[in-house]
């Protein structure tokens, strides 16, 4: 599974503030900030809900984190020193908030949505995010096509969204990414699931989204 954060040359922490001033809250302040009651899933660190998809296993962040270091052995495998540190912090700046899974791992129609979050500078655009994410997908040893990128709305913002299928052991493996920027964080969903299988339930989800303002 692709988990894959932007790299910038930028610092991509966040700045430190005064006493009396606002600061964005950290990756990781904000997964942990999230919350499931009732079957909808809020994070008031981003002013967000969403409802995943009835009857799916969820992990919260505290379970999840795994997935980023895995992702990261894979992107920066063979790679240079220099990449490899960029990548160091990128993924230092990126939590995964939420994953919703089918019940048996092992069915040809497992999938898994996950929901993830990476602090980002402030001068960074939705098209340079998305410059840097699909750069970065593209290089990964098992990435076998990426595809064209649509733009969307969900809960009154702009998403942009595009296709990714790997092979992985001879099975080819599909996954279709959301990404948008809120509140100086990128914010993005990863659809992910055999090549061929029902992403209906998951986009039904995504599609819930509601943010505060």
């Amino acid at each position: 599974m692709h988990f894959a954060p932007s790299l910038s040359a930028q610092p991509n922490s966040p700045p430190k503030a005064s006493v009396g001033q606002y600061r964005n809250p950290t990756a990781q302040e904000i997964a942990v900030a999230g919350t499931v009651d009732k079957g909808i899933y809020r994070n008031p660190k981003l002013g967000l809900s969403v409802t995943p998809p009835d009857g799916w296993g969820l992990i919260l962040a505290e379970g999840s984190q795994d997935v980023l270091g895995k992702g990261k052995e894979i992107i920066g495998a063979g790679r240079t020193q220099t990449f490899k540190k960029q990548l160091d912090q990128s993924v230092s700046n990126t939590a995964i908030l939420l994953q919703a899974k089918t019940s048996d791992p092992k069915a040809k129609d497992y999938r898994v949505l996950a929901l993830g979050v990476e602090r980002v500078p402030e001068a960074v655009t939705l098209d340079k995010y998305l410059e840097s994410s699909r750069t970065i997908i593209r290089q990964s040893p098992i990435t076998d096509s990426i595809y064209d990128t649509v733009r969307t709305r969900m809960g009154g913002k702009e998403w942009a969204a595009f296709d990714v299928t790997s092979r992985n052991n001879g099975v080819t493996i599909k996954q279709t990414y959301f990404i948008s920027l809120v509140r100086g964080a990128a914010i993005f969903f990863i659809l992910t699931g055999l090549e061929g299988n029902d992403q209906k339930a998951m986009k039904d989800s995504i599609a819930t989204i509601h943010f505060d303002n």
